[in-house]
């Protein structure tokens, strides 16, 4: 009388007794020893039918039983991975567990980053992958930007990185002329 085996086990034509598939392995049929491995990023117990995704937020090194590793701040897994994913500069990686979120206008981050960070007072960061940048003299920003904006006409802005339209110490001197977006006074002809 052949015998009848589980999902996850099989017998061949005169066993008696059925044949658990190893672990890292499913079998589908219950009528042959044909075992397919798991792709990496799944794993299977001994006895499994299928092969399992691993799950979101870990990474299944091996495909031999049940032992993920957890992602790290910084990292993430949407499920189904045999490493976690590094968070690419310019994004954020607030949980483990899902996709990248691209910086918002005006914010950076580099490689490996749970938040993104406010580009600050007198830098542009006009691509959220690199550090902030100086604003070049004769421009400003108050931060949280990604452009720099000419000083104001009557001030001058002799420093990159600066921080104010309106520099207290580079108000335009007497018998001088400064336009919007100079560097240094120009004397009255």
């Amino acid at each position: 009388l052949p015998v009848a085996c589980t999902a996850g086990s099989y017998a061949l034509a005169g066993a008696i007794t059925c044949t658990q598939c190893a672990a890292g392995y499913s079998c589908a049929s219950t009528t042959s020893s044909v075992a397919t491995a798991c792709t990496a990023g799944k794993y299977s117990l001994a006895g499994a039918s299928t092969c399992t995704s691993c799950p979101a937020g870990m990474a299944c090194l091996t495909a031999i039983g049940y032992n993920p590793t957890l992602c790290t701040a910084g990292t993430y897994s949407i499920g189904g991975q045999s490493s976690c994913t590094n968070c690419p500069a310019g994004s954020s990686c607030p949980t483990t567990s899902a996709s990248p979120i691209t910086c918002a206008a005006g914010y950076y981050s580099i490689a490996g980053q749970t938040n993104c960070t406010s580009c600050p007072a007198g830098y542009t960061c006009s691509n959220p992958a690199v550090n902030p940048v100086a604003c070049s003299a004769g421009y400003y920003s108050l931060g949280t930007t990604n452009i720099c904006t000419a000083c104001q006409a009557g001030y001058y802005c002799p420093n990159s990185a600066t921080t104010t339209p309106t520099p207290a110490a580079s108000i335009c001197p007497t018998g001088s002329y400064c336009p919007a977006q100079s560097t240094a006074p120009t004397p009255c002809p």
